[in-house]
Order: structure tokens, then C-alpha cells, then sequence
């Protein structure tokens, strides 16, 4: 299958909704009982949130040969030269094809072209490995904490090389 990497686009919102919510849903892993996954999205988000959340920073979708979204990654404003990485889902269809990787390598080349130093992540374990692979190092363990459920992670950085930085 092919796919393409473009733009958020305000249209890609509701389709969004349903891949974050899908794959956290979809989460079989003994770290991750039912009630975290409720914790972290119990249903959808509405639109508006998404189409707010992603116009807010650097964010694109990852889409297939018929335009469906496949997966997302979306990121705070840049802001003290370095960016956040705010969500990086991938629809359970579409996972085990390294379509996250192909998301986050994409944010580091357009990192490269922005006056950063850094690229940071609040990763869960099953995003760790992802961000590892890409040159993410974990600078702190973390812990969220929603709907009285704690959601450990890892707070990871990725260090722009000098001879990557934006003139």
C-alpha cells in the first residue's frame, strides 16, 4: 500500500477523533487494563477540540491511496526552540507498517528546517520504542494522571544535531 504524508487539514478532524480513540481502544498490553484505556479516551473528542488542537501547531496525517487517514502526529506551538509532540496515533489497521516512525522522521525533517534545538515527547511504553529508533533519549520517567487513573510514560528528547539546525 502506498501512502502519502500531508498537512492537517480542518477536514481531517472527525477522521482524527476516530484514529486516536481507535487505537487506544485497541491497546492489548498488561500495562494498559481497561480502565486506563477508558481513562485516556473513553470516546472521541469532539472535532472542534482536533480541529483546535492541530491548527495550534506543526500537525500532519498520514493517508492512504484513497485519502483515508491512516494516522496523525501533532505538535504544541514551538516555542524556547523546541517543539512538543502532543499525539501520534496510528488507526489499528494500519499499525506494524512503520507509519509512526515515517510521521516522526517527517517532524524532524521539518524541524530541520525551523530555529530548534530540541524536540520533546511524553511518550507511553508503547510509543517509547518509536521515538527510541528516531534518536529520542528519556530524560525522566513521567506520570499522567486522568480520570483518577495514573498513565506512566517517558519524558524523551530529541537534541537537534548542530549540523541539522536551521540558519
Amino acid at each position: 500500500m502506498v501512502y502519502s504524508i500531508i498537512s492537517f487539514q480542518r477536514a481531517h478532524a472527525t477522521a482524527i477523533a476516530q484514529v486516536m480513540h481507535q487505537a487506544v481502544q485497541h491497546i492489548h498490553h498488561v500495562r494498559y487494563p481497561q480502565a486506563k484505556l477508558d481513562a485516556w479516551s473513553k470516546q472521541p473528542r469532539s472535532t472542534e477540540y482536533w480541529r483546535r488542537q492541530c491548527v495550534n501547531g506543526p500537525s500532519w496525517v498520514i493517508v492512504d491511496c484513497d485519502q483515508q487517514v491512516c494516522g496523525f502526529i501533532s505538535c504544541d506551538k514551538p516555542s524556547r526552540q523546541q517543539c512538543h509532540v502532543a499525539h501520534l496515533y496510528i488507526d489499528p489497521s494500519h499499525q506494524r507498517k512503520q507509519l509512526a516512525t515515517l510521521l516522526v522522521k517527517h517532524l524532524q525533517a521539518w524541524a530541520k528546517t525551523q530555529p530548534l534545538n530540541a524536540i520533546t515527547v511524553d511518550a507511553s511504553h508503547l510509543s517509547k520504542g518509536v521515538f527510541s529508533q528516531c534518536g529520542f533519549v528519556v530524560t525522566m520517567k513521567s506520570i499522567q494522571r486522568k480520570r483518577s487513573q495514573s498513565l506512566n510514560g517517558f519524558y524523551m528528547t530529541y537534541q537537534m544535531p548542530e549540523d541539522e539546525k536551521a540558519q
